[in-house]
């Protein structure tokens, strides 16, 4: 059985582990030191060390005693062979070399720590780690590094809805965004942790919050709205007594005066930020405090107080061996003493500014090799420790995890394949099944085509050797046989014999040349000739370098429109008349010109029903033709052109045909 004094120890422990986040980091340590003398060397002593390292390293001023108290906790666990033990001290010694600089050391506990927790199914462990890790990467500037662990830690803290740790996520990917300077993300990630604050009436507590949404506003150079979240945050800091808040409050506020130029105000806060830390143990603070007021003293041109805050805070600075505060001293100094024309001291502080600068960085250098090789003698020495064995255990299974996977994507792989040729194979036989159908469309589109130039031709045909003009042809030879002229009858029907011979001959072939054409028109003239009693007259004129024989055109093309020009243009005409037919080859068309010196189109009521005005049956079917044969061609293939005398009076009319030939 526990004795009383055990379970009071306990009892003040988890008092203590829920005492609010604004009290006092000493407090907490005072509280604590009083325990361990109380304490047996067992897993509880374990757990009191833990939690002096962890408060010590709040402080940020006692990296020592936070380091001694991280090796007390890792000798006492190995001695009780506590594993839980040990791979908390990993989680001390990352949060100590991570205040120390030492980061690569810091990743490498963190990551043990991590390791073990997801392992052994602490997944609230597991985030604290994380989140330190994505501290350790926020300092080193690996901003896309910082934020991964932390999204990751969101997605188990909304799963296990850990809301108070998903609020100081929130907070901390609200930094790195201020860091890599998205003030609008950084704000809003503040905002949302607020958000979630109220909305599960966590009763957390703001100041820090609200201080990192002033620094946002601060960078978007809205500053009297950072100073209005600043103001909140330090009443947040006084209430409770947070002399830490309080101070980091009040030094914000004066980084937004003196970027506003307001420097008299900057120093205002600057010096109450400083009369609080006078009486407080934070000297690495109270040293900075001093620098950045010399800093604003340089500005405001009080060179004197500017030097005595600088040499004071150089002072305490390198009492503690800051090396960062040493190194801004000397650049202030450096600044001071140029402005005063110093320059022998401005030369020498310049000097031990530039040496500082260097030897931060060696000594880094030089202290990550040697924790390396720190690191390589441990692991020799340790390896019969629970907690190596662990990790190679660990690391085999990882392995084995690593061998699945690349199996698996093998798999993924050959599948992923197989169904790509798959695609490509439907995607093939798809387009082969439509150019099958296009051409079948094709074809019956061609089908359709040649139909109605069938049928096109036998209307020509039944339009050009019309009734009426046969009815005609007839009449003028009983018209000839009644007069007694037997000679004329007879050589009139035999050339309308000829001709009808001609045409139904003609009628099965597409396409004829263009001397046939030219015969057939000539026979159709000389019949007009015979029927009028030579009253009319024409006249061919073909251009001589045009291959009659071999220039083909389609049958009886012209006929309708030599006719439109007899009847309705030589016809109505008192006198004789004329018409003049002219063929004339263009590249890749014959150009045909039917011109007579007729009456023309005139505007009368007796020619309103004429061709003219109104095409007839054989021309509109011979446009038709044209184009059914051309369907390349988008033009117009007749013109008609009214041809006036010297006075403007009608002379008759031109026809202008674009036969595209083969």
């Amino acid at each position: 059985m526990k004795s009383p004094c055990y379970k009071s120890i306990t009892l003040v422990i988890l008092l203590f582990v829920n005492v609010s986040i604004n009290a006092q980091y000493q407090k907490r340590i005072d509280s604590l030191l009083t325990l361990i003398p109380l304490a047996k060397e067992d897993t509880l002593k374990v757990q009191l060390y833990k939690h002096l390292c962890w408060n010590y390293g709040g402080l940020r001023t006692e990296l020592e005693v936070t380091r001694a108290y991280a090796d007390s906790t890792f000798w006492l666990s190995k001695k009780l062979q506590y594993e839980k033990g040990i791979i908390e001290a990993y989680h001390c010694y990352g949060m100590v070399n991570r205040y120390e600089g030492n980061y690569p050391k810091a990743l490498e506990c963190l990551q043990t720590y991590v390791t073990y927790c997801k392992k052994n199914n602490h997944p609230i462990k597991e985030t604290q780690g994380w989140f330190q890790i994505g501290a350790v990467y926020q300092l080193m500037g690996d901003y896309d590094k910082s934020l991964a662990p932390m999204e990751y830690c969101l997605q188990i803290q909304e799963e296990h809805k850990d809301w108070h740790g998903y609020v100081a996520t929130m907070n901390s990917i609200g930094i790195v965004y201020k860091r890599m300077e998205k003030y609008e993300k950084a704000i809003e990630s503040y905002t949302k942790a607020i958000a979630v604050n109220k909305k599960y009436n966590l009763g957390r507590d703001l100041t820090y919050i609200f201080h990192n949404i002033g620094n946002g506003y601060t960078g978007l150079q809205q500053f009297d709205i950072a100073l209005n979240w600043y103001q909140k945050s330090l009443d947040l800091a006084n209430l409770a007594e947070n002399t830490y808040a309080i101070t980091g409050n009040l030094t914000a506020i004066g980084r937004a005066y003196n970027l506003m130029n307001l420097h008299d105000k900057a120093l205002v806060f600057q010096l109450k930020a400083l009369q609080i830390q006078e009486d407080s143990s934070q000297r690495n603070s109270f040293s900075n405090s001093l620098l950045e007021i010399g800093n604003t003293y340089i500005k405001l041109k009080n060179y004197k107080e500017a030097e005595n805050n600088l040499i004071k805070g150089l002072n305490i600075a390198t009492e503690i061996n800051a090396k960062q505060l040493i190194k801004n001293g000397y650049e202030y100094l450096e600044t001071l003493y140029l402005e005063t024309k110093q320059y022998r001291r401005a030369y020498d502080y310049g000097q031990r500014y530039r040496a500082i600068k260097d030897s931060i960085f060696s000594e880094k250098k030089i202290k990550q090799i040697n924790e390396l090789q720190a690191k390589y003698e441990a692991s020799e020495k340790d390896k019969q420790i629970t907690i190596l064995a662990k990790e190679k255990e660990i690391q085999e299974q990882e392995a084995r995890r690593q061998a699945s996977i690349k199996r698996y994507s093998i798999l993924a792989l050959v599948l992923l394949l197989i169904v790509t040729g798959l695609s490509i194979y439907v995607l093939n036989q798809r387009l082969r099944t439509q150019k099958i159908v296009a051409l079948k469309n094709n074809e019956i589109k061609e089908i359709k085509f040649r139909r109605q130039l069938s049928e096109l031709k036998i209307k020509a045909l039944q339009a050009q050797i019309n009734p009426h003009f046969m009815f005609n042809c007839m009449n003028s030879i009983n018209q000839m046989i009644l007069e007694g002229d037997a000679k004329n009858a007879s050589k009139y029907l035999t050339k309308l014999g000829e001709l009808v011979r001609r045409v139904l001959e003609n009628t099965e072939e597409p396409e004829i040349p263009l001397k046939e054409e030219l015969i057939m028109l000539e026979e159709y003239m000389q019949l007009e000739i015979l029927r009028f009693s030579g009253k009319i007259q024409y006249k061919m004129d073909v251009q001589k370098d045009i291959d009659q024989e071999n220039t083909y055109l389609p049958a009886m093309i012209l006929q309708p429109f030599v006719e439109n020009a007899i009847w309705h243009g030589l016809i109505p005409k008192k006198e004789d008349g004329l018409v003049t037919i002219s063929i004339d080859q263009l590249q890749d068309q014959l150009v045909c010109f039917i011109e007579d010196n007729g009456v023309g189109r005139k505007d009368k009521q007796e020619q309103r029903n004429s061709l003219w005005k109104k095409k007839s049956l054989g021309v509109k079917i011979t446009e038709e033709r044209l184009n059914l044969c051309n369907k390349e061609f988008q033009k117009q293939f007749v013109h008609i052109t009214d041809l006036k005398d010297v006075l403007g009076q009608s002379a008759g009319t031109r026809v202008e045909i674009s036969i595209p030939i083969s």
